[in-house]
């Protein structure tokens, strides 16, 4: 994820802060790297579990509606700060209009430079590993299904 504060102009995005997710394939896939910005339209926390070290991992369950947008172009510059990298593995299950997502991630964020002066690129903190499961509704489905329904079909 890469902070582009007030250059998202550039690439036709809202003014603001923005934060950019470019996602790059493991080593082997055929397909390119692709920016975008996720943006979060409503969300509601149903339950957020116990914190870590509380006698087990935490267990957030929240409901988001987002949408996603291409970012064309998108080539980090200098001043665009590198905040947090994930490595997924996922495991992805579909039925009918819904999408589930099954992942594994390790995620770092840059830590504080060490005392004595700055090391060439950043260092960056132990990974943390989560599980994430997500459920998506694909759109183009559920509007095909809802037309089935209108027209009277199951």
């Amino acid at each position: 994820y890469y902070d582009v504060d007030g250059d998202g102009a550039l690439w036709g995005l809202p003014p603001g802060p923005q934060r950019v997710r470019v996602s790059t394939p493991k080593e082997g896939q055929d397909t390119k790297g692709v920016a975008s910005v996720k943006s979060k339209l409503a969300s509601l926390d149903l339950y957020t579990g116990r914190r870590p070290g509380e006698r087990g991992p935490a267990l957030d369950l929240r409901v988001a509606i987002a949408t996603e947008v291409v970012v064309e172009g998108f080539q980090p510059a200098k001043h665009h700060r590198l905040t947090l990298r994930r490595e997924k593995v996922r495991k992805t299950y579909h039925f009918k209009a819904w999408r589930i997502d099954i992942s594994t991630v390790l995620s770092t964020t840059p830590a504080a430079p060490a005392a004595g002066g700055a090391q060439p690129g950043p260092e960056w903190s132990p990974p943390v590993q989560t599980n994430e499961v997500e459920l998506e509704l694909d759109g183009y489905f559920l509007k095909r299904n809802l037309e089935a329904k209108r027209a009277g079909g199951r």
